[in-house]
This record gives C-alpha cells, structure tokens and sequence, in this order.
C-alpha cells in the first residue's frame, strides 16, 4: 500500500481514486456499520484498495494475490465483503431529492415524462436475473427502503410482476399500448375491466405521479 503514501499520481492509477477520497470511502463504509475493520495485516482500507483494483483494469484475482500478498483465498473473500458493503451504501446515494419538485427541462424529453417518475433504485443484480426476484428482495427488508406507495393507490408495473394492493401490471386481455387522441404512448387501458368483482376505473390523465388511485 506504498502507493497511498507516497505518489499520487499512482495511486489514482492503481485505484481509479485519489487517497483522501478512498480514505473517505472506507470511514462512510464502517461508520454506518457496512465493514468492519479487518484484523491482522488485512484492514478495512487495504480490503476497499483490492476491491477498486480489480474493478478498475478489471484483473484476474490470481494478479491481485499477488501484488497485495495474499492468498486468493483471502482476496476472494475480502472482495465479497467490501462489495456487498457498497452494495448496502449505495442507498445512501441513490434515493430521490426532497428538494426537487419536478424534473429538470434538460430531462423532460423522455415519452414516458411526466407519468412515470423514477424514485428508488435496488442495484447489486445481475442483468439476467428475474425482475420479481429484484422486487421480492427489495420489499422484503425495511433495511432496504423501498417508497412504498401512500395507501389506495398502486404502482403500474411490467407485467412480468405479481398484481398486489401496492402494485398493478397490465391486464392479459388489454394491447401493451394505447394510442389517445395526443399520440402519447401510455399504459395498458383497464376500460371495463374488473378485478375481484370491483370495477377498476381510469384515473384522471392528469395525474401526473408514479402511482394512481384505485376505485373502492
């Protein structure tokens, strides 16, 4: 870990960081209790260094055995630990500004802005892996802090998701998009559709939120 101390120019290339910013990094990991410091020769920093190493030229653990040295043993496990770290700490960083009201201009080119807004994001998955997976693991601890919905009403979700009080996919027997008379491409119409025998109604167009209500 010379490289820390002494150059940092180095260090940056090594870490794809500076030192008092990894340095930083590693104090925000342990003081909310995501990684505890290390004992013997492998501390918190040294662990959080191995990590960026590899993320940052993409290396074979086998190399990074060899130039922290240590086994790569020891190096795959300190390696699942620090980034499920950041994987917990990514919370932190990734959630809604309260003090942001609406989006900014530069952004509202999107077609699907202003109904859809994004609020919460659950990284760490793979790609591949099931969206209802992601979602299960996402409600099923408050550790996580999902935004749930205000009571009566439902986020509109893919259809690949369960239907549920808090989450409404699209009907099988409804086309994935409908077409008004603005040409704006919207969801699923629930028009004369019921759902346990209670009519669902459409809601005003002018909801502009992530949720919409439903009919009691």
């Amino acid at each position: 870990m010379d490289e820390l101390d002494s150059n940092p120019n180095k260090c940056f290339e090594m870490f794809r960081t500076t030192h008092p910013y990894l340095l930083h990094l590693v104090d925000e990991l342990v003081s909310h209790g995501y990684l505890e410091e290390g004992q013997g020769d492998v501390d918190a920093t040294q662990v959080a260094a191995m990590l960026l190493y590899i993320l940052g030229h993409n290396t074979r653990m086998r190399c990074v055995a060899d130039r922290f040295q240590h086994s790569i043993k020891t190096v795959s496990r300190h390696f699942r630990r620090v980034l499920r770290a950041l994987h917990s700490y990514a919370r932190h960083l990734i959630k809604p500004d309260p003090d942001v009201i609406c989006l900014p201009k530069h952004l509202r080119v999107n077609k699907y802005y202003p109904w859809f807004k994004f609020v919460y994001v659950h990284a760490g998955w793979e790609g591949s892996v099931n969206d209802s997976q992601v979602l299960e693991e996402a409600i099923g601890d408050p550790k996580h802090g999902f935004p749930w919905p205000p009571t009566g009403t439902y986020y509109l979700v893919d259809s690949g998701l369960p239907i549920g009080t808090s989450f409404l996919p699209p009907h099988k027997s409804t086309s994935f998009l409908r077409i008004n008379n603005r040409c704006d491409e919207l969801f699923n119409t629930w028009d004369n559709v019921e759902y346990e025998g209670n009519p669902i109604v459409l809601p005003d167009s002018g909801n502009n939120g992530a949720s919409t209500s439903t009919a009691n």
